[in-house]
Order: C-alpha cells, then sequence, then structure tokens
C-alpha cells in the first residue's frame, strides 16, 4: 500500500513538475514575442496612422489597413499560444503512459483494468459480445474506470489504451474465448505502441513566435 501511494506520488509529481516548467515556458516566450511585436508596432514607426484618432474602433481599423501582416503576424503569435498549451497536455499525457508501461503495467495497469472488467461482467454479462454490444462494453469499461479510485494518471492511461483498442477482428462468442485476457493483451499492446513523447512540436511553436516577432520588427 505504502509502495502504492509513493508510486502514486511520484507519478503526479512527474507530470505536474512537467506541466509547470512548459507553461512557465511557453508564457515567457509568448509574453517576450507579443510584447515585444506590440510596442515595436506601437512604437517604432514615425507614420502611425492612429494618430490623433480618439475612436478604438477607427483606431484598430487603421492598424489593420496601415499594418496587416504585422497584425496576421501578432494574431498568429497567440495562436501558436493555444496549440502549444494542447501540444503540452498531449505530451505530458504521453509522457506519463510511457513511464507507467516501462516501470510495470502488470501492477498498475493490469489490476485496474481486472477491477473494472469484473465490474462489467457482474453488471452486464452480455457486454463484449459481439458488434454494437463490444462498442458500448467498451464505453462501459472507461466509466468504470474513471469511478475508481485509483490515480487519475493511471485511469487516464487505461482509459487511452482501451479507446484504441480494436474487437472487430475477435470473434467474442467464440467457445473457450477469455474476453478479459484479450482485451488486456491489446490494451497493453496499445500502450506499449504510444509513440515516445517528443518536445519537437513544442521548440518549433516556440521558433515560430520569435520568428513571427522579427517579421513585425524588420518590416515596421
Amino acid at each position: 500500500m505504502i509502495d502504492k501511494l509513493k508510486y502514486t506520488a511520484r507519478i503526479s509529481g512527474m507530470a505536474a513538475a512537467t506541466f509547470a516548467k512548459l507553461y512557465v515556458l511557453i508564457f515567457v516566450t509568448t509574453g517576450i514575442t507579443l510584447i515585444a511585436s506590440i510596442l515595436h508596432l506601437a512604437f517604432g514607426n514615425d507614420s502611425n496612422p492612429t494618430a490623433g484618432h480618439t475612436d478604438g474602433k477607427t483606431g484598430l481599423l487603421g492598424l489593420f489597413i496601415a499594418f496587416p501582416v504585422q497584425i496576421l503576424c501578432i494574431a498568429l503569435i497567440i495562436v501558436c499560444t493555444f496549440i502549444l498549451l494542447a501540444g503540452v497536455y498531449k505530451y505530458v499525457v504521453k509522457k506519463v503512459i510511457n513511464r507507467i508501461i516501462n516501470d510495470n503495467c502488470e501492477s498498475t495497469i493490469v489490476p485496474l483494468l481486472e477491477k473494472a472488467f469484473d465490474k462489467l461482467r457482474t453488471k452486464q454479462p452480455q457486454a463484449l459480445k459481439n458488434g454494437t454490444d463490444a462498442a458500448y462494453g467498451k464505453l462501459q469499461l472507461i466509466n468504470n474506470i474513471k469511478e475508481s479510485s485509483e490515480n487519475k494518471w493511471v485511469k487516464r492511461a487505461l482509459a487511452y489504451g482501451i479507446k484504441k483498442i480494436k474487437l472487430d477482428d475477435v470473434n467474442l462468442n467464440a467457445e473457450g474465448m477469455d474476453t478479459y485476457e484479450i482485451i488486456r493483451q491489446k490494451t497493453v499492446t496499445a500502450l506499449r505502441n504510444v509513440a515516445k513523447p517528443d518536445k519537437k512540436l513544442i521548440w518549433l511553436l516556440i521558433a515560430l513566435q520569435f520568428i513571427l516577432m522579427l517579421v513585425v520588427v524588420f518590416i515596421t
């Protein structure tokens, strides 16, 4: 029990630390590129088309007409920020799944799957038999996993794996077919096939933010 709590704390700590580091990085780079671009656009050009205007809408329209490329670059910097935030979430989920699988999925993933399957089998013994029933059974398995008291990252990893498996190629009605064992094997295989976490997209988007900032600076 103590080892389980320690492992849960370690996984949660790793996820939280990764989120914190990458979010700080994103907010710093976005702040630098966005503020620098806006300040340069506002004060880096002597012929400001909004000078003398007191109406906000007129001023914004004048800016867009006079500096369409710069305004577009600033908008793209903001768009990159939202893509980065989504990318960080996917990166952290993959990192946690990768860690859980590499550590020992037999002591984390498999017991939770077995509990969820037993609960499904007790309440709905005909689920996971064929066609539509199998698809519905998968949804119920995921729901049972989410309702458990296990660590949220372990639950998220297992739910991710179940979503990835396909049962169309398996005859679940065959004599002697162990449905649980099939699902267990397919789920573990699906999780092992998850690509290793890669920050390449994150670094590319951050680089793009700085490139967009430089475009604003040099053409204004």
